[in-house]
């Protein structure tokens, strides 16, 4: 299959709403298909070439362990049970669970992201609670930092603009900020 990106494409011709979306798309499966792909070869590679498996993983320039992760979800979902919806990474979360194909159409049905379907194993097993929720909705320090970049920004230039609530969201991003400084 030869991708459809071609970067002379991208300088030269402004492509429309639907077009940026399907190469999207496009994008995303080419990069499941290519996990897909690694994971069957690297369950060949192990049948045919036993104790072969990260000498292939290094002739071909991918990490051993990703190359192992490749083939285990390989083998917990083969190609008639994949969902061609759902991310690879979907069914990684679910690779080692006996309960899988359920919780995988669930995760279809009600279109979760990967993220959304950890919260939701989770809260299956009983291990979530506020402080989770907090947790993941957290930013890192240099998230928080490109927020106060742009809080800066406005404030320095158009003042006006920032509202109360805007104001005291800034105030304590700083504070975060000066309390989780390393030094």
């Amino acid at each position: 299959m030869k991708p459809t990106i071609v970067v002379e494409e991208r300088i030269h011709h402004k492509k429309s709403w639907d077009e940026i979306v399907q190469l999207g798309m496009e994008a995303r499966e080419m990069k499941d298909s290519a996990q897909w792909v690694l994971g069957d070869l690297a369950m060949e590679v192990e049948t045919f070439f036993p104790g072969k498996l990260e000498e292939f993983a290094a002739q071909i320039g991918v990490n051993k362990e990703t190359m192992r992760r490749y083939k285990t979800v390989s083998q917990s979902w083969p190609p008639e049970t994949r969902l061609p919806y759902l991310s690879h990474r979907h069914h990684q979360v679910l690779a080692s669970r006996k309960d899988r194909k359920e919780w995988l159409e669930k995760a279809h049905d009600n279109s979760w992201s990967c993220e959304m379907l950890g919260v939701e194993l989770k809260k299956s097993e009983g291990k979530w609670d506020d402080k989770m929720a907090v947790a993941s909705m957290s930013f890192g320090r240099g998230e928080i930092q490109e927020i106060i970049n742009w809080y800066r920004y406005i404030y320095e230039h158009w003042p006006e603009r920032l509202n109360d609530f805007s104001h005291q969201v800034y105030e304590k991003m700083e504070r975060f900020l000066k309390k989780t400084e390393k030094g």
